[in-house]
């Protein structure tokens, strides 16, 4: 049960995982169709925001060949996540409880299409490749109270538990660039992962 529920989480905190996230990249001229061609060559982005999986940030560098890019990044994301479920009579009280610590670290080449819009504005659309490593740890449990002849009685359990391991990402990127100078965009992007093992 703690396998399946194990990649219930890691699925449902990396597939759709959006990081929307504004960051600086060093590229070159405008990618509109009339105007000068782009400037070629090697660039450094950071990002960070917020995934299902947590906080999340982003190193990537890549190379920009014009309207086509293809890119590095690594992303780390990671969180704790707690429930309960309280549920009570007049002789009976019991609550279950959840607490659990998601890290990843996924490594992703990406090649991505710039489609030329404007002078200052312009979409993007990628597709990459790359392994995720998943640590999934935490802890579940109960504690109940009833009264057995007039006696009150606890009870409580708990179950720790910690998986770990790699997997394959298949990634789709889209994003929206603007371009702040010759040399600096600022983005916002949206990455949809699917992992298998």
């Amino acid at each position: 049960m703690l396998k399946k529920f194990s990649r219930l989480i890691f699925t449902s905190s990396l597939v759709c995982s959006s990081l929307i996230s504004p960051a600086i990249a060093n590229e070159g001229e405008t990618n509109c169709r009339c105007e000068q061609e782009r400037h070629k060559g090697i660039y450094i982005s950071t990002a960070g925001g917020y995934s299902l999986s947590g906080l999340t940030g982003n190193l990537g560098i890549g190379y920009d060949f014009g309207h086509i890019r293809t890119e590095i990044d690594y992303t780390k994301a990671g969180s704790d996540f707690s429930g309960s479920y309280p549920f009570k009579t007049d002789d009976y009280e019991i609550e279950y409880w959840t607490k659990v610590s998601i890290s990843t670290d996924t490594t992703v080449a990406t090649v991505l299409w710039d489609i030329p819009l404007t002078k200052k504005f312009y979409p993007s659309l990628g597709l990459g490749i790359g392994r995720t490593y998943l640590d999934l740890s935490g802890s579940t449990g109960y504690q109940e109270t009833y009264k057995f002849l007039g006696i009150k009685i606890e009870d409580e359990d708990d179950e720790d538990f910690k998986i770990n391991g790699w997997g394959r990402v298949l990634k789709l990127r889209s994003g929206l660039t603007y371009k702040i100078n010759k040399k600096t965009d600022m983005f916002v992007q949206a990455d949809l992962n699917q992992i298998s093992d």
